[in-house]
């Protein structure tokens, strides 16, 4: 491609990490981010003891939130900042490591792939710890490759370091490990420049940077009933997984406004040795089909796009060399900025310019309840919206509601007493409810129901339970609803 080419898709680029990354970045907390900062707002050794009780974070992702909020505050642009670092970090490392592979020109192509992939979006501004998997997993598998093209002491160092990483990141993201083995032993059979000693120099430093690992992972394989919220995946699930609709769709139209730009292409990709594919087909491929299975078999069901988000690099590596192969290199281009272009429009909402990090709005609802408020007392029936809620907070057994279930207080404060509730419907609950919950609140003449949509008890059940109440929204905001009740005079 030309240098203008280049420049214009670069800047392209530039444009979708501002978009989609950046300016998603001071919207709400979603809920699981809620969690992140029940973990880290009041330090390092109180992280660590809550990471015992909840371990929904690891504790190196923690650590690192843990110096953003003490460096910047209780802001949800602070929290985010150690993911948009990550995620610009794995960016440029899949570049380098594209280059490496195949040419800059598939590269860029591959970069731009992945920095449009939904789960990557999300993950950018995320205060959860997937953008670090991502960095982690592009910087361990560039230095693997270096390492073996090379046979340098310091970059069999570096991978062990890099590839310690990814477990500390996610547990679960581990797996992409896996596929360096076979990518070792296959560069092994095609005649690397690494030696057996190296291999025990990263093998080594793995084994000693993960061992504090092993009592968790053990602890979190004895209790598979812990991934079990999702449901049993299907075959579609893996198709979707493996082929997502929306990049296969934008890359159909980009291809065509190339060849409508040029009247002809042709497709003649570079040659990859067999190492080169196998890796690119494993980081796809091999975690998606382990979880699968995994969740298909057995009570972990663990196959969510979180947890297989290192998949997009091999999907991107595969879609850049794709690309890479277009012919002439002025529709190469044109497939590429189209990519780009289209997928700034279709991810980026239309109607405003600010975009929302998700759907749950937990700030707007919450300032809406205090401002309903009055600035006087307000009591809250407040739904949690975790799936834990279902068994950690069972009244009949004299359990009470855990701290970290009601994480979306703890960023956004309820203007008075708060009222838990779980989130189930069984007959246990009725009885809490009717029992406990209906005679606190109906000694006031006003209180207000907090819940996430769709998620049990239906706010229908509190209507008909308060007949004696009017029952108005406090606005929208997403997948929260706010509704305050008044007694009727």
């Amino acid at each position: 491609m030309s240098a203008r080419a280049r420049g214009l898709i670069v800047a392209l680029l530039a444009l979708i990490v501002v978009r989609l990354w950046i300016m998603p970045m001071g919207s709400s907390f979603a809920m699981d981010e809620t969690g992140t900062f029940w973990n880290v707002k009041d330090g390092f050794a109180t992280m660590l003891d809550r990471y015992r009780q909840w371990p929904s974070i690891s504790v190196f992702y923690g650590a690192l939130a843990s110096v953003a909020y003490w460096l910047g505050g209780a802001r949800e642009l602070v929290l985010r900042l150690p993911s948009l670092v990550a995620a610009l970090l794995a960016l440029f490392l899949l570049y380098r490591l594209g280059r490496r592979l195949f040419g800059s020109d598939a590269a860029l192509a591959a970069a731009v792939v992945f920095a449009c992939l939904d789960r990557v979006v999300y993950a950018a501004a995320d205060a959860r710890p997937y953008a670090l998997v991502l960095a982690a997993a592009a910087g361990s598998t560039l230095a693997l490759v270096a390492w073996l093209d090379t046979g340098r002491w310091l970059y069999a160092a570096v991978y062990g370091l890099t590839a310690a990483m990814v477990p500390h990141a996610q547990y679960l993201a581990g797996v992409i490990l896996l596929v360096h083995a076979l990518y070792l032993v296959v560069r092994f059979r095609e005649a690397s420049q690494a030696s057996l000693a190296q291999v025990a120099l990263a093998g080594a430093i793995f084994a000693a940077l993960t061992a504090p690992l092993l009592p968790a992972i053990r602890a979190l394989g004895g209790n598979p009933a812990a991934h079990s919220y999702a449901p049993r995946p299907g075959v579609g699930d893996v198709a979707f997984q493996l082929l997502p609709p929306l990049p296969l769709a934008v890359g159909a139209v980009a291809i065509w406004l190339a060849w409508a730009a040029c009247k002809r292409l042709k497709w003649t990709p570079g040659r990859l040795a067999e190492s080169t594919v196998i890796l690119m087909l494993g980081m796809l491929l091999i975690p998606t089909l382990l979880f699968f299975e995994a969740a298909y078999l057995t009570t972990a069901r663990i196959f969510l796009p979180h947890y297989l988000i290192a998949t997009g690099l091999g999907f991107a590596l595969l879609a850049g060399w794709a690309l890479g192969g277009i012919q002439p290199p002025r529709g190469r281009a044109v497939a590429i900025a189209g990519i780009a272009a289209l997928n700034l429009a279709a991810l980026g909402p239309f109607d405003r310019l600010w975009t929302s990090h998700s759907w749950e709005d937990w700030r707007g609802a919450m300032a809406a309840v205090r401002q309903a408020s009055g600035g006087e007392r307000l009591t809250t029936i407040f739904v949690s919206p975790f799936i834990e809620s279902a068994t950690q907070f069972r009244p009949e057994a004299g359990r009470g509601f855990p701290d970290f279930l009601l994480s979306p207080l703890a960023c956004y404060p309820a203007p008075g007493p708060v009222i838990p509730v779980a989130r189930v419907f069984d007959d246990a609950e009725r009885a809490y409810l009717e029992r406990s919950v209906r005679p606190q609140v109906t000694a006031e003449t006003r209180f207000v129901l907090v819940k996430y949509v769709g998620h049990p008890p239906d706010e229908a059940w509190f209507i008909g339970r308060f007949s004696g109440y009017s029952a108005k929204r406090l606005g929208d905001f997403g997948g929260v609803r706010a509704i305050l009740f008044e007694r009727i005079r």
